[in-house]
């Protein structure tokens, strides 16, 4: 079997999240994995000679929407695909924005496939051009568990025999095109910070984009924690068109102080709870993989986590939440939670890549018992080439873009800018 997985990237190296999502066929599927990035020049033409029974749009290329100049000038380098006669399927997230782009994408390349975040009576709603009847749908989560992961997770806890923070949390400000869903993750981090000294808790909870954790360090600060906040994925707007984002970037270029009444006012008044556009992220699973107690907004959680077995739960409103700090000091009942969200999240297996690779052939190709004979000469000159273009071009893609940092200091931001204008512009890409 030949998979064609064709996504976007010019930073290199990936987060390690986005690596284990990414790389989960080429891990998972016993197929032989043709990678191909539509953010590099040159695609190798040999690839136009191998049969493929499968196509994969990756979520990494399709975010690329946002910017639809941009991404039309992505795909186009990959027009040939859609006159292929396999299965073809998209892995699309953030499906409140830019539905009008999935929507041309999926008819024009042919999409018998969308393995998407939403929950099935969203459908409708993001896709109102799709015929479901010919396009087949699949709700999947936005991120699962990689072996190789759950290993590292595993020599960290070891290593992390004390637990010196009480609550741990991270989360960016979110764009007020998210709706109101996107501002309980800010609100939830503000009122257990203003509230945890009065019930002993130390915590560590910032919105500051310079307090991130990069790669392993993010496994290491859950396991020095007791417990971390959490909220579901998500959004309550539908952005179909863009124009709801477009709007919010002007209104902050003119007010840069606008209050999220001023954002809604000015670009979506009374549309705010169209839609119930949530899911589970990744984190939730990786704090169950490091055994960290979750205290988690109330809401779905696409029926992975319980509330009272898996995480002790923060009603929407937070006026629980001197409850939840008090509870959490039970250190017997918080470790009842974290065995029981290990055993049935962790241990269970069933919210792994390789079950989500599994699923994704189970229902596009009919199997997940892929069988994978010995490669033709042109199937093995394809492969060679597509990986060669990604180690070589990629990477150096990537040192450019890093060395765009030192020109800009050297040179000036506006210099090295139009020579990034102009870079675009020959391929294409100006928007």
């Amino acid at each position: 079997m030949n998979i064609l997985v064709l996504y976007y990237s010019r930073t290199y190296p990936l987060r390690t999240t986005v690596v284990d999502h990414l790389y989960s066929f080429e891990r998972y599927s016993g197929a032989r994995c043709f990678y191909v990035n539509l953010g590099l020049p040159w695609i190798p033409s040999a690839l136009k000679s191998v049969k493929f029974d499968l196509v994969v749009f990756h979520t990494i290329l399709l975010w690329e929407r946002v910017l639809p100049m941009q991404f039309n000038a992505h795909v186009n380098r990959a027009s040939w695909v859609a006159d292929l006669p396999c299965p073809k399927v998209i892995l699309p997230q953030d499906e409140y924005l830019h539905g009008d782009v999935l929507a041309d994408f999926i008819s024009r390349f042919g999409i018998t496939h969308v393995m998407s975040a939403a929950q099935p009576d969203q459908w409708p709603l993001l896709y109102p051009e799709v015929d479901r009847d010919r396009v087949k749908f699949e709700t999947v989560l936005t991120g699962y568990l990689a072996d190789s992961t759950l290993e590292r997770i595993e020599g960290i806890v070891a290593r992390s025999s004390e637990r010196p923070l009480d609550i741990g949390y991270r989360a960016f400000d979110p764009w007020p095109s998210w709706g109101r869903h996107g501002l309980a993750k800010v609100e939830v981090g503000r009122v257990v910070q203003a509230r945890a000294a009065a019930h002993g808790l130390l915590v560590d909870i910032s919105n500051n984009p310079q307090d991130t954790f990069i790669g392993d360090a993010w496994y290491e600060f859950l396991a020095s924690c007791r417990a971390v906040l959490g909220v579901e994925g998500g959004a309550s707007i539908l952005d179909y068109d863009g124009s709801i984002m477009e709007c919010t970037l002007a209104l902050a270029e003119t007010n840069p102080d606008a209050t999220f009444d001023d954002y809604e006012a000015a670009c979506f008044p009374g549309r705010d709870g169209e839609i119930n556009y949530v899911a589970i992220s990744p984190r939730h699973l990786e704090c169950c993989a490091t055994k960290t107690c979750q205290l988690l907004v109330e809401g779905h959680y696409n029926g992975v986590l319980i509330p009272g077995l898996h995480y002790f739960e923060i009603r929407r409103d937070l006026s629980n939440v001197d409850d939840v700090l008090e509870l959490l000091k039970d250190e017997q009942r918080r470790l009842e939670v974290v065995e029981a969200a290990y055993r049935d999240v962790v241990e269970s297996g069933r919210w792994t890549y390789r079950g989500f690779v599994e699923l994704v052939l189970e229902r596009t190709v009919g199997t997940s018992d892929v069988v994978c004979a010995a490669p033709t000469g042109a199937e093995a000159h394809a492969l060679r080439l597509v990986r060669v273009r990604d180690r070589i071009l990629w990477r150096a893609w990537g040192f450019a873009w890093q060395a765009r940092g030192w020109l800009e200091r050297i040179v000036g931001r506006e210099r090295v800018a139009l020579w990034v204008k102009s870079v675009k512009r020959g391929l294409g890409e100006t928007q």
